[in-house]
C-alpha cells in the first residue's frame, strides 16, 4: 500500500509532499501525478531527500491552485511500477493555511502573490523554508521572480549590478567601444578569408522576461544597450563600415516578441534557453545567413519553411531541474519543460556522427571541441561556433548545437570566448559564429 500526502504549496511555483510504498519502503521510483478534473497538471518522481529517505516530490505549477485545493478539485495520485494507483491526502494544516487570509503587498487582507502556502511538518519531515517571490538563494546568486521563474542575481557575474550601471558612464562607453572594435577586427579578418561572420549575443533571461523578473533586473543592461546603439545605428557609416553591421542582429526584440505570444524562450529553473527559444534563435540565424550567403538563400529558405511547421509536442512535457534549481534550501526546484514535436526532422538526425576533438583544458569547459558530420543535412556548409553553454554539447534541442548538427553538413563547437585563427585556417569553414552572453560583456576578449 502507498501512503503519503501533499503538504507544501508555493503560490504559482510548486506543490510538494511525500509518498512511500509500504511493501517496498526503499523504492524511490513512484510516480506522482497532480490532477484537476481529469487534467494532468504535472508529474514528478518521488525521489527527493526528505528526512528518513528519498521519498519527497515537488511538481512545478504555473497558476494559482488555492481555490482548487480548498474546493477539492485537486487530486494527487501515486503510481507504482505495476501501474497500481493510490490517491494521496492533502495535509489538513495545509488546507487550514490556505483558508486563512494573508496580507497583500499593499497591506490589505487576502493572499499575496509573495505568500507561501505551506504546511507544518509532515510525518516524514519538516518542509523546506518558504521560497517566494523575491527570495534570494543563500549565496545570493539567484532570485525568485514571478510565476516560479528563477533569475541570476548576484554571484560571480553580479547581474543586478550590470542593470544598475549608467549607459552614459565613461566605463560603459569604453566597454562598448572595445566590443565594437573587436567585432570590426573579426569581420575584417574573416572577410579577407571569404568566410561569413555572425556575431551573436544572447540576452539575459531578465532582459527578455521583464514582466517576470524582480524590479532590480531589467529592462536591459547598460553594456548591451550601449553596444547595440553602436552596432545598430553607428556613427561611422559614412566611413564605409556599414557593411560590417551585417554580422549582427539584436535578439532582444525577437525573443521578447516570442515571449509575448506565449512561448517562453527561457526555462523556469535554468539560465538557458528553452527548446522553443533555441529554435527561435536558430531560425533568426538562418534568416541572417540567407542574406550573407545569397547563393545559398533558396535552400536556406526551404529549411526555414520546414522549421516554421515545428509545433509543440502533444505530450505534457518532461520534468526538468535546471542550473538554478539547486541554489535554494530544500529539494531542487523543478518544472515541466515543454517539448517540441521533432518527428519531421527524424530523417536528418538519424546518421549524425560526433567526434570529441578536445575534452577541455584542465578539467574545465574552455577548449572543449566537438565536431558533428551529417551527410543527410540539407545545408552543405561547414560551420564553426566559438561559443559557450548556450550551444552546449548537442545532446538536447535546448542547446543551439543540436540544431546546427541537424541542419549543417559539418558543425564544430569550440567552447571559447576568443576567435582562434589557427582553428579557422586549419578547418577553413564557410561560416564562423562568435557567441557571448549579455552578462559576459564586462570582459572583452583579445581576439
Amino acid at each position: 500500500m502507498m501512503i503519503g500526502n501533499l503538504d507544501q504549496y508555493t503560490e504559482g511555483i510548486s506543490v510538494g509532499g511525500w509518498v512511500i510504498d509500504e511493501a517496498a519502503p526503499s523504492c524511490n521510483t513512484l510516480l506522482v501525478l497532480l490532477m484537476r478534473s481529469g487534467e494532468c497538471l504535472g508529474t514528478a518522481v518521488a525521489n527527493l531527500r526528505r528526512g528518513d529517505g528519498y521519498h519527497g516530490f515537488r511538481i512545478s505549477v504555473t497558476e494559482s491552485l488555492s481555490s482548487d485545493l480548498l474546493d477539492g478539485r485537486i487530486d494527487v495520485v501515486a503510481r507504482n511500477s505495476a501501474g497500481e494507483e493510490q490517491r494521496l491526502n492533502i495535509y489538513t494544516k495545509l488546507l487550514a493555511t490556505l483558508a486563512r487570509p494573508g496580507t497583500s503587498e499593499d497591506g490589505s487582507t487576502g493572499k499575496s502573490a509573495q505568500q507561501v502556502l505551506s504546511s507544518a511538518p509532515s510525518a516524514v519531515d519538516a518542509p523546506a523554508p518558504p521560497i517566494t517571490l523575491g527570495t534570494e538563494s543563500p549565496d545570493h546568486s539567484a532570485v525568485i521572480g514571478k510565476d516560479g521563474y528563477v533569475f541570476l542575481y548576484r554571484g560571480n557575474n553580479d547581474v543586478a549590478s550590470l542593470y544598475a550601471e549608467d549607459i552614459e558612464s565613461a566605463m560603459v562607453q569604453k566597454r562598448a567601444a572595445a566590443w565594437d572594435a573587436l567585432f570590426k577586427k573579426r569581420w575584417h579578418l574573416l572577410n579577407a578569408r571569404r568566410i561569413a561572420y555572425v556575431q551573436m549575443i544572447i540576452p539575459e533571461k531578465s532582459t527578455i522576461l521583464v514582466d517576470k523578473a524582480p524590479i532590480a533586473l531589467g529592462p536591459q543592461t547598460a553594456s548591451l544597450a550601449a553596444l547595440e546603439r553602436r552596432l545598430l545605428v553607428g556613427d561611422d557609416l559614412a566611413a564605409g563600415m556599414a557593411v560590417t553591421r551585417g554580422f549582427y542582429r539584436s535578439l532582444v526584440p525577437l525573443l521578447r516578441e516570442h515571449a509575448a505570444i506565449g512561448l517562453p524562450p527561457y526555462l523556469r529553473t535554468d539560465s538557458h534557453l528553452s527548446e522553443s527559444g533555441a529554435l527561435r534563435v536558430f531560425v533568426d540565424f538562418l534568416s541572417q545567413l540567407a542574406t550573407l550567403l545569397p547563393d545559398r538563400a533558396d535552400v536556406i529558405n526551404r529549411v526555414l519553411s520546414l522549421l516554421g511547421e515545428i509545433r509543440p509536442a502533444a505530450e505534457h512535457g518532461e520534468v526538468f531541474s535546471g542550473d538554478l534549481a539547486n541554489r535554494f534550501a530544500g529539494p531542487p526546484l523543478a518544472e515541466i519543460s515543454a517539448k517540441l514535436d521533432l518527428e519531421p526532422l527524424r530523417f536528418w538526425t538519424a546518421e549524425i556522427k560526433c567526434q570529441i576533438l578536445c575534452a577541455g583544458k584542465e578539467g574545465g569547459h574552455t577548449g572543449y571541441h566537438s565536431v558533428w558530420l551529417n551527410s543527410a543535412a540539407p545545408l552543405n556548409l561547414k560551420v564553426i561556433a566559438f561559443s559557450n553553454s548556450f550551444f552546449e554539447r548537442g545532446a538536447a534541442p535546448r542547446g543551439l548545437s543540436w540544431w546546427f548538427k541537424t541542419f549543417f553538413n559539418e558543425f564544430h563547437f569550440l567552447w571559447s570566448s576568443e576567435l582562434i585563427v589557427e582553428e579557422i585556417d586549419h578547418y577553413r569553414p564557410d561560416v564562423i559564429i562568435c557567441q557571448t552572453v549579455e552578462r559576459f560583456l564586462p570582459v572583452v576578449p583579445d581576439h
